[in-house]
């Protein structure tokens, strides 16, 4: 008798174990990210030349002889800065800042309104951009510009659209279409020169308050109606959706979400409506 009450209670405490495992084992783990609206820039992406809008020139005065050189290529010089001794002891200053791109050598003639010295006018530097055709008429005067570089690596120069080409170009080697428009740099400094290449992202628009959540959170039906999936009370509620852009941090939801809904991350089309989830982490806000 002792042997059989043995038994039924193995037995009942093994389907104790067994059932709630078996259960938790038909129920699918999950991943979601929560909603967190944010401001969105939309921009455009463009590629163009850092170039000076106004070369600096010191000319001779008068024929002479160089005596000394106070400064040498790639010197930042400011207003007043003695650039040049001549011969007969009488300077040359600087009349603005730059930074020295030629000068002529010590002890050398030179004519009258001869170059000496050129410099580049750091407060003149602009950045000239290609900005494709398909994407020009979202492009106006006074737009924000972010300007990267692999000449200026980990900095990044911000300016504004100052002017737009009339006149679009084909390429020669990519037969591109693209209109030329000229960024106003708003701190330019040394570390930029011309010829540099620029890469450039332009802010077309801002959308205040925008739902960005990850593409494979996003699914279609056989109607192509888009929904996803969100956690409520530990299960999978399907819930329609609008989308508008595809951005490089995921799609941009119109309609059908609001900030705190949790989200599971790639369903892939595996839940059911109201399926019972656990929640394994939390993804990326």
């Amino acid at each position: 008798m002792k042997k059989w009450c043995f038994l039924t209670a193995f037995c009942i405490l093994t389907v104790s174990i067994l059932i709630p495992r078996a259960i938790t084992a038909s129920v699918p783990v999950v991943e979601t990210y929560t909603v967190e609206p944010r401001n969105f820039d939309v921009q455009v992406s463009a590629s163009g030349l850092i170039e000076q809008t106004n070369a600096v020139v010191v000319t001779a005065a008068q024929a002479g002889v160089i005596r000394s050189v106070f400064v040498e290529v790639g010197s930042s010089v400011q207003p007043g800065d003695r650039l040049i001794e001549m011969a007969d002891g009488s300077f040359l200053t600087a009349e603005q800042a730059g930074t020295v791109e030629t000068i002529a050598r010590s002890g050398g003639s030179v004519a009258a309104g001869e170059t000496i010295l050129s410099m580049v006018d750091t407060a003149s530097l602009a950045a000239r951009i290609k900005i494709a055709e398909d994407v020009i008429a979202d492009i106006q005067i006074g737009q924000t510009v972010e300007l990267t570089g692999s000449g200026f690596k980990d900095l990044v120069y911000t300016g504004k659209i100052q002017s737009i080409s009339a006149v679009a170009k084909v390429g020669n080697s990519t037969a591109q279409t693209t209109v030329e428009a000229v960024v106003q740099i708003d701190e330019p400094d040394a570390r930029l020169k011309p010829g540099f290449t620029v890469k450039a992202s332009i802010t077309t628009a801002t959308i205040p308050d925008a739902i960005i959540v990850p593409s494979d959170c996003v699914q279609q039906d056989a109607d192509t109606i888009e929904f996803v999936y969100v956690l409520e009370n530990g299960k999978a509620v399907r819930r329609q959706v609008t989308t508008d852009l595809l951005t490089a941090d995921g799609l941009i939801i119109k309609e059908g979400l609001q900030a705190g809904d949790e989200l599971i991350l790639d369903a892939s089309g595996t839940l059911g409506q109201a399926q019972q989830v656990a929640v394994i982490v939390k993804g990326a806000q």
